[in-house]
């Protein structure tokens, strides 16, 4: 019963309350243009040129794959340079104390942050965890992508709201309680669901894979 009315509200929430279309180049050959989002507070400019940003931060192994396309003709994008940030599964930025919110950071921590340029094809791709919560925000991670040294898209990526559901009885993503879903998530609503900005997610043992194509102008 309870997980029949879990699927209902999914549905109306994907399908009546917002637009949430994206594609994986898994998938499907189309693309459209990614919402553009707010930046956050807990930017750091410089991070690491490296695939794998986890460091020593515990939680559930997420493999990220992105496109990167020109949305006019979804031709590939060459040497886009592709940031990515995100809370560990307590809530927390590197480089900034929890729970604070300043202008610069506060120490010199970068776990769960670094950079890649795309390849001829125009992929990038990512070894961290899966973001947990913090404050009134759902899981989700940011991007910051920049061609020919100039910013095209400050965006940020969503998962399925019953994975979400899942990840939060895991150790340690369960020491961080929140009450804030997809539903009711600020950036999600305020966006009218973040086109584009919601991976195709598999699991892959005990870790997950995520795939999208991501569409500049």
């Amino acid at each position: 019963m309870i997980k029949d009315k879990f699927h209902k509200y999914f549905k109306d929430f994907r399908q009546e309350e917002f637009n949430t279309l994206s594609y994986s180049f898994e998938d499907s050959p189309n693309c459209l243009l990614t919402t553009k989002t707010e930046l956050g507070p807990y930017y750091i400019e410089n991070t690491p040129d490296r695939i794998n940003i986890k460091e020593d931060q515990k939680g559930i192994g997420l493999f990220l794959g992105l496109k990167i396309v020109n949305m006019k003709d979804c031709t590939n994008i060459h040497k886009a340079r592709v940031e990515l940030w995100q809370a560990n599964a307590e809530g927390e930025y590197s480089g900034f104390d929890l729970g604070k919110v300043t202008e610069t950071p506060t120490n010199s921590k970068r776990w769960l942050r670094g950079y890649q340029e795309s390849d001829y094809l125009g992929f990038v791709e990512f070894e961290t965890i899966y973001p947990g919560k913090y404050r009134n925000r759902t899981n989700h991670l940011h991007l910051k992508i920049s061609y020919q040294g100039q910013e095209k898209l400050i965006t940020q990526l969503f998962f399925p709201q019953n994975i979400n559901d899942y990840i939060s009885t895991l150790s340690p993503y369960n020491l961080n309680p929140a009450l804030v879903t997809n539903y009711n998530d600020p950036v999600i609503r305020s966006n009218q669901g973040c086109k584009g900005c919601w991976p195709k997610v598999s699991p892959f043992g005990s870790r997950y894979i995520a795939t999208l194509t991501i569409g500049l102008d």
